[in-house]
């Protein structure tokens, strides 16, 4: 199934584009995201193989790639959110948390998702706190659950 993009508030310099690997080698990491990779063998090679065609994008920012997200179906009804955030991304907070509701909730109903997952660091409080703006609570704890033997929480929305 495909969710097309069509109508966000984007500027003339922004656009949400179908993610293609090449994109990888185009995103400039922030330090945070270095870090957090080093732990996790063959991460890009992962994200390609489960970045689902028409469920996966790009956002670029001034001809320069800001992020990459999407969704991961796992089962009817369920999916993960995941987000491979770089340099800038942070330049338009506004524009990335109205868009990112905005997506959020037309993915879930156009993809038929009830339940909506994602995992973060229970020490990141920046993330934490964006989670939340996107209408994701807090369903769990997950002890030791990160490449770097971290707790994270398993956070939710549901349809």
């Amino acid at each position: 199934m495909t969710l097309l993009l069509q109508g966000y508030g984007l500027a003339n310099n922004q656009e949400i584009v179908p993610f293609q690997p090449g994109h990888l080698n185009q995103l400039e990491l922030r330090p945070a995201e270095v870090a957090y990779l080093a732990n996790i063998p063959k991460y890009f090679d992962n994200l390609v193989g489960h970045a689902q065609p028409g469920t996966s994008w790009t956002g670029i920012a001034n001809d320069k790639v800001v992020c990459c997200f999407g969704l991961r179906l796992l089962w009817r009804g369920v999916a993960e959110a995941w987000l491979l955030p770089g340099v800038g991304i942070e330049r338009n907070p506004i524009a990335v948390l109205k868009n990112g509701r905005r997506l959020m909730q037309e993915a879930m109903y156009d993809l038929g998702v009830e339940r909506l997952q994602i995992a973060v660091r229970a020490q990141n409080n920046t993330e934490i706190n964006f989670a939340k703006a996107l209408y994701f609570d807090i369903e769990s704890t997950m002890k030791r659950y990160g490449p770097e033997g971290d707790d994270y929480f398993m956070m939710v929305r549901f349809d």
